[in-house]
């Protein structure tokens, strides 16, 4: 760090210190390491700030200790009446007071916060609608704001303080009010003003309803201001309203600017469990989540670079729903939300009305100049408060919300739960049949039902789904062995048992004693299980009838919604009751087909539009199971509507119309276990964030909903039981992939599954900022007019998808709520067939690498799984959850894009002509101007959601295969669902294409086939049989890869993983002929061309004269460089091995192989004198740190001032996707010298370099006339 010295507040001096300053050391003043270097005078009047402080003229000699922001000692109190109110001076700040309760003006020394204000501090709107129930968010209504009525007010003040007070009501006519009573008060030498409020409501309030409530104050801010944020566990968050980026990632000037402009700040404390902080660009412009978090410390500041205001509410938590907020365009605004317009609606009768009215609420405003940072008014605040420190104290601490929480405590319920379904590994011509097996557990046959879900080029079998009961059964008729494959079944509390599975032509796996019956008439599928009987048909009812015991449990059939609002204006992001033209979108299933027809799995398919404008499709995938009353269903639907502008999901999800029910009642999981909920009209359970719940009801005839328990995350269920039985509906995954709802409607007898739920605000998908940000990297043009002109033109989110999954439980009265908690966590996280990490190996389904099991790399396994860990730690850490974002991870770590080139050189630049300016590169004068504020560039133009980059799916999935942990299969199941459904596109002018990184999972300009590659969802298909991958790999070698000609090295990544994969999962011998004719394009005489131009479909190479042996990542490292291995052990080709040779003798020509890893690692496995490509590899391994050391091996470490990882997101992913193939060359772990081991263990304790907060500049230089033009938004966006 650097060490600069000040005499009199003028810098003196300034040298690099050698030492990092670590956290958690001795600090000496005075000497160097208390041994030397000793101070020759004397130290007095010490201060310890909480980051490096440059003198200010402020800062004054005190032997006293104080806090920056407490009183001024000695100042005295002065009050004035001036017309029309009162001026007070505190000799920390002064203000200036209307009589009709405004706060006319607020300076603090020369600089005015506040400026000839002449609005009340208290506002408030009703939503006045007699649609609205209380529950739905959508109903037709108006939103009527108040007009304030001052009544009396006083000003008093006594000895060193002051108080006014201030009545008055916010009338909303036809004689409904609030009536308020304002106190406002303040101190001599205080900076502090404090605010009391208090609200009645008067009137009937027929059909009108609080939709905000506030204490607003409009500031008198610079245009350069910055907003900070706090959350919980020490984060900060602050940021600029108004920045620029001068220079484009080519280096060159842009053209014009990218322009960043927050104009919208929130902190929702939404209940008392959870918090949510975020930012949006407009309220034209879909909101970015920053943190969530459980409760918020209740303050929030917006500054200048002269001074600035905190202003804050006491017991946020506890009075939720609060919300801190600061409109920042223009000189600002700052508010404090006692009903925040994103909550439901209030019935001032509701419990709930009391979170308003009734008990005062307490707010303080505190003035403070200079850098919050420096001048630290929040620990006044906490002074002020008597408490020790706030939630938000720096440093922000690597603590996991709810680390010890566990909801999949009930014991297993394997009689009722879905049969175990799992993949396991053959080598290559060990099985023709796939029913030439017999599994037995503890020497007892296991019923069981297979199919082959991959295969070898010689059509045996490669990979085996077995589909068999966790508990067992009778099997009449097996017989016989052969090879022999052991595997383990793991279980959600940990425990593991044995199974072994025989397989050979004389194999036979016999009859179950209990199996279904599943036949496909003409138009309708039935399935008998033994207790359920199903029937399911197209149409709009699905599933025509679902009888338990012969007893009919539905009134009429099933369906599924997508229910669109149509608004004819903007919609403001994040608010509730939004207004516009219902579309309603009920599916019409138009297809059916029985996939599976037992003798223990049926699984039933089916497909359809919804009657929307423009309708969504939906695939529905229903599995029922022999001796069970349950039903598994996967529900998906594909977005269609081209402009996410104009029509919002309002709600989405299935309907279940039931059977009359005597003494029904219902019972959800909650936190603890089963909750069950008072009787009513409705009742439901809504995870709203993956840190926050409600079990609520409702009822008859309440137009408001009773929140019975409010907790964190529930357990994922709802049973709806009478005296006959029930239905318990659980959605799985519910908390991570909020918001959804699981509803009863007792007077209509019907259960709902909310995937969008009905009771909260619409889905915003619009782009998060209407301006493009080619600075921040992203694929855009340097034109204001980018976004409405190519992004929504384009049909931005045409084809994007998203699969939920749903069990039915039909069940009888002996089933209580202990049993369905049994059903539903075992649904959430099912037992899973694991064979071992060496049998994926050996067996040959996964590349060679080192065998799992082997002790010959302690250091290097361990690094493979501290990565993985790594990368588990910050989801939890940052809450990397909700319905679009779970399964995917953040890209850049500690680092973005955005440069500026300083004001008298740009200057300079902009009076150049267009022509001269266009060509000239200037890198040289750039300073950079981004950096996260916490770790991860989530706001940062093309740096945001990882979208399949680097292929973090291959190695989360092939870390699983070789540990088995099953956090690590969750893991990668939930990324392989996401970048299948959200990242890879499924219609539309983008089918066969994706989305690269970004701020959200489809807000850049670059669509490539690259960015669809089935390595991100291969081993888990193969692992579960997941019918949705095999059926989105069938239309993509059916629509594009089998059709669309492909000429460069990014695409061949897509196109080689797509039909490789597809040729495994089909055994095709029409694709291996395409693969035969394909793989030759590749290969040169002098190695491999990355980029041939290829047609398809008759598969003619063109050209092969681009990209020889170039190196190229998105090539090597996206997918072809994998698939050309795979191709090679699949068939042995003796041309692609010398190609690939050729390029690794090229790759060790340098001292780093790059992106070559593979090439030389297989001709260290493959070439006739492999010694010298393993001498290289060995000598790189030693010299290179990934093999051993990506991340710290310390979770402590994970995050924090001395986290890294090494090589940046992408960089690491290209490495580490490589190292067990690597490994299988080397001997053992690197042999490293005792120094460099020290290095390594050092690290491992203490971290990596130190990294601070950021230090961004205020760009106030920039606002002169001269550079006026170039600056100004040409085409200004809402």
């Amino acid at each position: 760090p650097a060490a600069t010295l000040y005499v009199d507040g003028k810098q003196v001096a300034r040298q690099n210190w050698d030492h990092d300053l670590s956290p958690g050391g001795d600090l000496f003043i005075g000497s160097k390491s208390g041994s030397t270097f000793f101070l020759k005078g004397r130290i007095d009047e010490l201060r310890i700030y909480r980051q490096a402080h440059v003198p200010l003229p402020t800062d004054t000699p005190g032997t006293e200790v104080r806090l920056p922001g407490l009183a001024v000692p000695g100042a005295k109190l002065q009050v004035v009446d001036v017309p029309g109110g009162v001026a007070v001076d505190t000799g920390a700040m002064r203000f200036q007071l209307r009589d009709e309760g405004a706060i006319q003006s607020l300076k603090i020394g020369e600089k005015s916060l506040v400026a000839e204000n002449t609005r009340p501090l208290l506002s408030a709107e009703v939503f006045e609608s007699d649609q609205y129930d209380g529950w739905r968010d959508f109903a037709a209504g108006k939103i009527i704001a108040a007009a304030w009525q001052p009544d009396q007010h006083a000003y008093r003040p006594t000895d060193g303080e002051f108080t006014a007070t201030f009545s008055g009501r916010l009338d909303f006519g036809s004689g409904d009010a609030i009536d308020c009573s304002l106190t406002l008060s303040a101190s001599a030498g205080s900076p502090l003003l404090t605010a009391k409020t208090q609200l009645d409501a008067k009137g009937e309030f027929r059909n009108r309803f609080l939709r905000s409530v506030s204490v607003r104050l409009p500031l008198a801010m610079n245009q350069r201001k910055r907003i900070v944020q706090p959350g919980d566990r020490g984060v900060q968050w602050n940021t600029r309203h108004w920045f620029q980026f001068h220079v484009a990632p080519t280096g060159t000037l842009l053209p014009e600017p990218d322009h960043n402009l927050w104009r919208l700040f929130a902190i929702d404390q939404n209940t008392a469990c959870d918090f949510h902080v975020w930012r949006a660009e407009s309220e034209a412009t879909c909101p970015l989540s920053m943190q969530r978090g459980l409760k918020a410390p209740g303050w929030m500041a917006v500054y200048d670079e002269q001074a600035g205001l905190l202003f804050a509410y006491r017991g946020f938590a506890a009075r939720a729903p609060k919300s801190l907020r600061v409109h920042a365009d223009g000189p600002g605004e700052a508010a404090i939300c006692l009903w925040h317009p994103g909550s439901s609606a209030l019935d001032v009768r509701s419990p709930q009305a009391s979170a308003v009215l009734g008990e005062p609420h307490v707010t303080d405003w505190m003035a403070f100049v200079g850098e919050p940072a420096e001048r630290c008014p929040d620990l006044a605040l906490a002074r002020h408060w008597g408490v020790d420190q706030l939630a938000s104290e720096p440093p922000p601490r690597n603590t996991l919300p709810l680390e010890s929480l566990n909801l999949l405590d009930a014991p297993a319920a394997d009689g009722q739960s879905p049969l175990v379904a799992g993949g396991v590994p053959l080598p290559k011509g060990a099985l023709k049949d796939p029913g030439h097996v017999r599994l037995r557990h503890d020497g007892a046959d296991v019923p069981l039902q297979t199919h082959a879900v991959g295969s070898w080029p010689d059509k045996s079998v490669k990979w085996l789904l077995l589909v068999f009961p966790a508990d067992g059964g009778v099997v009449h008729g097996a017989a016989g062995e052969g090879g022999v494959l052991p595997f383990d079944l793991t279980r959600r509390d940990g425990s593991k048992s044995g199974y072994r599975l025989d397989y050979s032509g004389s194999v036979r796996m016999g009859t179950p004693k209990t199996a279904l019956s599943a036949a496909q008439q003409a138009g309708s599928v039935s399935i008998d299980t033994g207790p359920l009987q199903l029937e399911l048909a197209p149409g709009p009812c699905w599933l025509r009838s679902a009888r338990l015991q012969g007893r009919e449990m539905l009134a009429e059939g099933a369906n599924s919604f997508v229910d669109f609002l149509r608004t004819g204006s903007t919609y403001p992001c994040m608010t509730s009751h939004a207004q516009g033209t219902p579309d309603d979108g009920g599916l019409v299933a138009e297809s059916i087909q029985l996939e599976e027809s037992g003798p223990l799995r049926a699984v039933v398919r089916l497909e359809g539009m919804t009657t929307a404008k423009e309708p969504s499709r939906v695939i529905l995938r229903l599995e029922a199971y022999a001796g069970r009353s349950v039903a598994r269903l996967f529900h998906t639907v594909e977005f269609l509507h081209k402009d996410p502008r104009a029509a919002f999901v309002r709600r989405m999800g299935i309907n279940l119309p039931l059977a009359p029910a005597e003494a029904a009642r219902v019972t959800v999981g909650g936190q603890d276990g089963p909750v069950a909920l008072p009787p009513g009209a409705r009742a439901g359970l809504k995870q709203h964030s993956h840190l926050g719940y409600q079990a609520w009801h409702q009822g008859a005839g309440e137009r408001f909903v009773r929140a019975d328990e409010t907790k964190h995350r529930c357990r994922g269920w709802l049973d709806l039981s009478g005296r006959q039985g029930g239905i318990a509906l659980v959605l799985r995954d519910m908390w991570q992939q909020f918001p959804n709802e699981l509803a009863a409607d007792l007077e209509k007898n019907r259960l709902t599954a909310c995937f969008w739920p009905e009771s909260g605000p619409v889905m915003d998908i619009r782009r998060y900022s209407n301006y493009p940000h080619l600075a921040q990297g992203e694929s855009v043009r340097s034109d204001s007019r980018w976004v409405p002109d190519s992004f929504y033109a384009k049909a931005p989110i045409v084809g994007i998808s998203k699969t939920h999954e749903v069990l039915l439980y039909f069940h009888g009265p002996e089933a209580d709520a202990a049993q369905v908690a049994s059903v539903a966590a075992d649904f959430q996280r099912p037992p899973l067939v694991f064979a071992g990490g060496d049998a994926y190996v050996n067996s040959g389904v996964v590349l060679p690498q080192s065998l799992p099991g082997s002790d010959r790399f302690p250091r290097a396994h361990a690094n493979l799984d501290h990565y993985a860990r790594f990368w588990l730690h910050h989801q939890k850490l940052w809450g990397w959850y909700g319905f679009w974002d779970y399964g995917d991870v953040q890209h850049h770590y500690k680092t973005g894009y955005g440069s500026i080139i300083p004001s008298d050189k740009l200057e300079e630049l902009v009076n150049t002509s267009a022509k001269d300016r266009e060509k000239l590169n200037v890198s040289k004068w750039a300073v950079q101007d981004y950096e996260p504020d916490h770790e991860w560039a989530f706001d940062n133009g093309r740096w945001g959601w990882n979208n399949t980059e680097g292929l973090p799916g291959l190695y989360m999935q092939n870390q699983y295969l070789r540990t088995g942990d099953r956090e690590l299969f969750f893991f990668a199941e939930a990324m392989a669902r996401h970048f299948r459904d959200v990242d890879m596109r499924h219609d539309g002018a983008w089918l066969g294409l994706g989305t690269r990184h970004g701020v959200q999972h489809w807000s850049d300009g670059n669509h490539e086939e690259r960015q669809t590659t089935h390595s991100e969802f291969r081993y888990v298909y193969y692992l579960t049989g997941d019918g949705r991958s095999r059926d989105f790999a069938r239309q993509l070698f059916e629509r594009i890869y089998s059709q669309r000609d492909v000429t460069i090295h990014a695409s061949h990544s897509g196109r080689l993983q797509g039909l490789l994969t597809f040729w495994e999962m089909t055994g095709s011998d029409a694709v291996a002929a395409m693969l035969a004719k394909y793989i030759p394009s590749f290969l040169t005489a002098d190695g491999i061309c990355e980029s041939p131009k290829v047609r398809f479909p008759a598969i003619e190479c063109t050209a092969q004269n681009e990209d020889v042996n170039s190196g190229n990542m998105f090539f090597w490292t996206f997918g072809a460089g994998h698939g050309l291995l795979e191709y090679f052990y699949l068939t042995g080709d003796d041309r692609l091995r010398r190609s690939l040779i050729q390029v690794a003798d090229r790759a060790m020509r340098q001292s780093d192989p790059g992106n070559f890893r593979k090439a030389v690692v297989f001709a260290a496995r493959h070439a006739d004198a492999p010694a010298r490509y393993r001498n290289y590899l060995e000598a790189w391994s030693r010299s290179s740190p990934y093999v051993i050391q990506v991340v710290p091996h310390n979770p402590q470490h994970y995050k924090g001032p001395r986290a890294f990882l090494r090589g940046s997101v992408s960089g690491s992913l290209f490495v580490m996707n490589d190292v067990p193939y690597l490994l299988s060359v080397l001997e053992g772990d690197p042999q490293l010298s005792d120094r460099q081991w020290q290095n390594v263990l050092q690290v491992d304790r203490q971290g990596g370099a130190l990294t601070g907060p950021p230090e961004l500049d205020w760009q106030s230089a920039y606002d002169r006339p001269e550079l006026a033009e170039y600056l100004r938004i040409k085409h200004p966006q809402p």
